[in-house]
């Protein structure tokens, strides 16, 4: 990290040379930071010792660091005094003096050049993986084969360039090392590189020569000392030359089969050259060259020939990770009783790795020689997340360009697990100056998209698993994307997550930079970034925050108060977030960040007003005032903010004089005013005037005004209404996304919605009044470029939802089909339509099975999502039904299926084979069809991840062994099942066998399922062994709490959520069989008065959520036991009285909540021997609040204070552990 400082200096040193007083002061400074840059290379590779050049290191950032900001303010529209530069000046260069000498202590060397591996593979060594990959690699080889057959009959005289790529660990050199020694090619001269070190055209030519012939080519290449890039060059020309030369005369003119593994090398210049190099011909003829190389996604894009499809590997099988870890973990010389135990484990392990070989070696390895209790620990660690290799992680980073590796490196300044919102992301590495460039411009924007697509390209960012950012629930877009990159929230916004161990190296190469999850003592002169954690901060002063922090990140803060100076020596503070913060005002002292570009306040409800000089912080490019619903208006001075791109202001009402300065935020391309918190009579002037003003802001690209429009809707005509939004959208070109959701008096669309010729979001969910638009629409030039059309709760409205629509001109992608409409031959409409998307609802309109069979589903091989809807009470035939549905046959690529309503008595043959007709779906639901008694084998779909099965009440069994058609392995990928309202079911079975060649007996096959939700299942049962799966969510389902299990072996079941259980507490069974359960919650158990007594024997348990528990009395004593329990929450539970005394032996206890318990008195002698508990938490108990000022609470607060938190905070923390009770979050 140090040399990609040092060089960000160096340039940023060049750049202030105007001439000045202060050229030549500058000037040494560079030469002293280019003299060590050798030495910073080497220290950062360990060639120089270890201790000393860490600290060496250390000194030369910080300096670095100065220097950079030295610059800024020299740069800033009011730089300080002349004298205040010098004296900077002087300082920096003393510093840099000292850096030049210490240097001396280490030797003058650098590494040696990395030669490259040459490197054939052994014939066999493929057999690791006993056959897991041969149908594949005949996929590969078939598609290599077409691939070489296509350059043939082109005549094209270019090497062939088929790229194998994949996630880290995934099998490439594996699959690269089948291919490279199948019988096709043991005619061909072979050669094989190992490039993950070093691209060198010289030595990959040097390599190839040496694999296929014996000559002399050590007098080609570069020498000792490096090469100019001329040189260089000359060097390529030279060594392409010679290996032309030698492969034409002295190879017998076979054709060649080149493998690069492990390519890390992206750029374009160089690709080109090695194609150029591997052409290869004269005037007899041309050799054939093939080359087969190993990458990531982002490169495979890059390097591919023309016309030749990249191959995706694929993950493999669970039950071929068992076999891994089986033979890793030397699983075969287990004997005894326990073996099963073992195996059952082992399984459980095996669903975790992802399909990635790499994962299931490391955890093979990890489980040899540890007994059942060590297998059983790996298991409730490992999570199901993809594992990037050591290895990948160091090569990853190093052949990364410098400004990119600075951007990686803050993004551990988010918690591990965190979801992080990409463009919150990009513009917090905008403003660090991270990526250079304005925020509005459009290659700084552009360069961002690349970085973050290079990073998901290498798995260092992986897409988020849920729509929640920032520790919050988001409401879930109304259509799921599935082959974007990253999931979205509610808003349009893209999610992803940083993997924990690729958390962990950032986190390790950041050193001290960065100081993350601590309290304000941690933070030390080298401190960059700083996420504070710490909710015992009381106060933020000045002093306590380091003049050279960059950046400040204040989560779960919220009773922290800000003084009046804290800011006043945080110079070079550029992004500040202070979400949910309880203060009332904002220091005036922020006023003096100058260099301030990022703000985010959401969620600071009791702020009511900003600094009158805000409007000084001219580098602000990002504001995030949601939720700040105390803020009656913005400062006059905030027009003065022309750099400002975005602007946040939902679920706050500062109206007052909103017009005004809208209107001089000449620059703004994001605005959200969507869901104010309150309107006034005095507000409505100002709304209506905002209409002149938006028309303004020409750049804006995303425009949310959900729920905004209301006030003043409900008082204007239709055609007032109309003009009203013709008006704002009419100079808005460049606006791609904008959400009129839920305003519920729109009744009509402008006609000038074709103006918005770039827009591809329309959000109109929720606009209950608003008539059939498909007229105005169909007129429209917004068919061009509209991909997400949401009309969800609009009604007479009959929709195609298209992704990419820009790519279809046919006009065909919107069809209304209105409530009262006697016209059958509408849905015609879609036959000449292709899109990814698709919704079509009252299908029970079709007539006949000629008409849907005018669709052409299959034909349609975009889409990616479909959505058919019968009416809910809708009285047609089922026979016609059974036709209609048997004719709606999908195309082979379909990733989402939802089946709503249909009233036939059994499935379509389409349905029936899923298999193999619709091998690529991900997600399939299927609700309310009242007539069919048996499911379709969904356990045979190879990609099946989330699985919704809701108010089918002719299914009373759901058996595994029943959704598998032949040896396929059950639910191979499953994450998520979700069984609701299913009143007629009665049993459900999770386990199948299948046939092992290891083993002499079968095994049973139990796949791990990572969720499965269980709601209103009256009747249900488990059978004779628990469901594998490590979260269970068990709401109004008594029969289940009772079950009693005739065999319990070892279960992965870590997480229990028992919701609205009204079986008395002495007739539960469940809690006995899971031993080793980590977290549990109860919610609205109503008839529990006391606590479970088998909660003692769950020694593993770590997590206790207790919330509207209301005739709840009485803790068992059996609890004292659980000395690994660390945090327990009590929430609405109106009539326990106290907590035991013994409550001090929970030696482990970090975290205790208490929320709205009004009977509880105080709490327990003795709790302040819990060493652990960090930060008692309580909320709205009066008597506590009471208890506060006895000497037992001072006494406590000797050591850790107690602290009120607010309702919205607390509730907070529940979502996040356990979710919401209450919201069925697949409805």
């Amino acid at each position: 990290m140090a040399q990609v400082i040092v060089q960000r200096s160096c340039m940023k040193l060049r750049s202030a040379m105007t001439g000045d007083k202060f050229t030549s002061d500058l000037k040494e400074m560079v030469v002293v930071l280019e003299g060590v840059q050798p030495l910073i290379e080497a220290a950062e590779r360990q060639s120089v010792p270890g201790r000393l050049a860490w600290y060496w290191l250390r000194r030369v950032r910080k300096t670095a660091y100065d220097i950079f900001d030295m610059v800024e303010e020299l740069r800033a529209n009011s730089p300080p005094p002349a004298a205040t530069v010098k004296m900077r000046i002087e300082v920096i260069k003393k510093e840099l003096e000292e850096i030049r000498l210490e240097s001396c202590i280490f030797k003058q060397a650098r590494d040696s050049s990395i030669q490259q591996a040459i490197h054939v593979p052994a014939e066999g060594t493929t057999a690791d993986f006993d056959g897991a990959r041969d149908a594949e690699k005949q996929m590969v080889m078939d598609k290599l084969s077409a691939a070489m057959s296509g350059i043939t009959q082109s005549g094209q005289e270019v090497p062939l360039i088929f790229p194998i790529f994949g996630p880290p660990g995934i099998g490439k050199t594996t699959m690269a090392k089948l291919v490279f020694s199948d019988d096709k090619f043991r005619e061909h001269l072979r050669a094989w590189i190992d490039v993950s070190q070093e691209f060198s055209l010289c030595k990959i030519g040097k390599s190839i020569i040496s694999q296929v012939s014996s000559p002399r080519v050590e007098d080609i290449g570069p020498g000792g000392g490096g090469a100019s890039s001329n040189e260089t060059e000359c060097m390529s020309m030279s060594m392409t030359k010679h290996l032309h030369q030698e492969l034409l005369l002295h190879s017998g003119r076979k054709d060649l089969l080149v493998v690069l593994d492990d390519q890390w090398e992206d750029d374009p210049t160089q690709l080109e050259s090695l194609r150029r190099m591997l052409t290869v011909g004269d005037e007899q003829g041309s050799i054939k060259v093939t080359v087969i190389v190993t990458c990531d996604q982002g490169i495979a894009r890059k390097f591919c020939t023309t016309g030749v499809e990249p191959y995706m590997l694929n993950p493999l099988s669970q039950h071929m990770c068992w076999t891994i870890i089986k033979r890793e973990s030397c699983f075969k010389v287990r004997h005894g009783p326990e073996k099963k135990v073992w195996e059952q484990i082992g399984r459980e392990i095996a669903s975790k790795c992802g399909g990635v070989p790499l994962t299931a070696r490391v955890l093979g390895a990890t489980l040899r020689g540890r007994d059942v209790a060590g297998w059983r620990e790996v298991s409730r660690q490992q999570s199901a997340v993809m594992y990037v290799s050591p290895a990948a992680l160091e090569l990853g980073f190093r052949r990364m360009p410098p400004n990119l590796k600075l951007c990686l490196a803050y993004a551990a300044i988010f918690a591990k697990g965190h979801t992080i919102v990409k463009h919150d992301l990009i513009h917090q590495w905008i403003a660090l100056h991270l990526i250079d460039g304005p925020p509005d411009n459009v290659s700084t924007a552009k360069r961002a998209e690349e970085y973050i697509m290079r990073l998901m390209d290498i798995s260092f960012l992986q897409p988020a698993k849920s729509a929640s950012a920032s520790g919050k629930d988001e409401e879930a877009n109304d259509v799921m994307p599935l082959t974007q990159a990253s999931a979205k929230d509610g808003k349009g916004a893209t999610l992803f997550t940083m993997p924990d161990n690729v958390h962990d190296f950032v986190k390790s190469v950041m050193g001290d930079e960065l100081i993350a999850n601590v309290g304000l003592h941690d933070i030390n002169e080298f401190c960059r970034y700083a996420l504070l954690t710490d909710l015992v901060i009381k106060r933020l002063k000045y002093s306590t925050l380091p003049a050279q922090l960059r950046a400040l990140r204040c989560v779960g803060c919220s009773k922290m108060e800000l003084s009046d100076d804290t800011f006043s020596f945080a110079r070079c503070l550029r992004v500040l977030e202070l979400k949910e913060s309880s203060m009332q005002k904002l220091p005036d002292s922020i006023c003096q960040l100058r260099h301030l570009g990022y703000l985010n306040l959401s969620g600071c409800s009791g702020l009511v007003t900003l600094p009158e000089s805000f409007g000084v912080l001219l580098n602000l490019f990002h504001v995030n005032l949601s939720g700040c619903c105390g803020l009656s208006k913005l400062p006059e001075s905030f027009r003065r903010l022309k750099r400002l791109v975005h602007l946040d202001l939902s679920f706050s009402s500062c109206f007052q004089g909103i017009e005004g300065i809208l209107g001089a935020l000449i620059n703004i391309q994001h605005l959200n005013l969507s869901n104010p918190s309150c309107y006034l009579p005095e507000h409505r002037p100002h709304l209506q005037g905002l209409k002149l003003v938006i028309c303004k802001l020409t750049k804006l690209v995303y425009l949310n005004l959900s729920m905004f429009l209301n006030p003043i809707f409900c008082y204007m005509s239709q055609e007032e209404q109309r003009e009203y939004i013709g008006t704002c959208i009419s100079g808005l070109s460049s606006l791609e996304h904008l959400d009129l959701s839920h305003n519920i008096f729109l009744r009509h669309l402008p006609e000038n919605l074709d103006d918005l010729n770039k827009l591809h979001t329309l959000d109109l969910s929720g606009c209950i009044r608003l008539f059939p638009m498909f007229s105005v629409i169909k007129r429209a030039g917004i068919l061009n470029s509209l991909s997400l059309l949401v009309v969800r709760k609009c009604r007479s409205l009959f929709v195609v939802l298209t992704d990419d629509g820009a790519h279809n001109n046919n006009n065909n992608n919107l069809v209304q089909l209105d409530d009262g409409a006697h016209n059958n031959n509408n849905l015609v409409q879609l036959e000449g339509g292709d899109c990814k998307e698709l919704e079509i609802v009252c299908l029970e309109k079709i007539k006949s099975a000629e008409e849907a069979r005018r669709i052409k589903l299959a034909d349609k091989g975009r889409l990616r999502m479909l959505n058919m809807h019968w009416t809910l009470g809708c009285h047609g035939a089922v026979e016609q039904s059974n036709d209609i549905l048997g004719e709606l046959v999908p195309p082979h690529n379909l990733q989402r299926l939802e089946l709503h309503g249909y009233i036939g008595t059994c499935f379509p043959p389409w349905i029936l084979r899923m298999s193999s007709h619709l091998p690529n779906l991900v997600e399939v639901t299927m609700e309310d069809i009242p007539n069919c008694r048996f499911l379709p084998p969904l356990g045979s779909l190879p990609k099946l991840k989330h699985l919704v099965l809701r108010r089918m009440p002719g299914i009373i069994r759901i058996d595994a062994a029943e959704q598998v058609s032949g040896d396929t392995e059950v639910f191979h990928q499953l994450s998520k099942f979700t069984i609701d309202d299913m009143q007629s079911l009665q049993e459900l079975n999770t386990t199948c066998s299948i046939d092992d060649d290891d083993d002499d007996d079968d095994d049973e096959s139990m796949p791990h399922i990572d969720e499965l939700v269980i709601r209103k299942c009256s009747k249900l049962s488990f059978g004779t062994l628990l469901p594998r799966a490590r979260r269970l969510h068990i709401s109004d389902c008594d029969q289940l709490m009772v079950t009693v299990l005739v065999e319990c072996p070892f279960t992965p079941i870590t997480e229990l959520v028992v919701e609205s259980c009204e079986v008395p507490i002495d007739d539960w069974s469940l809690l006995c069989h899971l031993d080793g359960l980590q977290t549990l919650s109860f919610f609205h158990c109503h008839n529990m008065t006391e606590l479970p007594n088998d909660l003692g024997g769950l020694l593993s348990l770590r997590e206790l959520n207790i919330v509207s528990c209301k005739n709840l009395k009485h803790i068992p004593d059996s609890m004292q036991h659980l000395t690994s329990l660390q945090s327990i929450h009590f929430s609405d539970c109106e009539s326990i009285t106290g907590l035991p005394d013994w409550f001090k032996r929970l030696t482990s206890l970090q975290i205790l909540v208490i929320r709205r318990c009004h009977a509880i008195e105080s709490l327990p002698v003795g709790i302040q021997e819990l060493s652990n508990l960090k930060d008692p938490l309580i909320s709205d108990c009066p008597k506590l609040e009471q208890w506060r000022e006895s000497k037992e609470k001072e006494k406590l607060a000797d050591n850790r204070p107690v602290h009120t938190r607010s309702m919205k905070r607390m509730v907070a923390d529940v979502r996040n552990k356990v979710g919401q009770a209450n919201t069925g979050t697949d409805q």
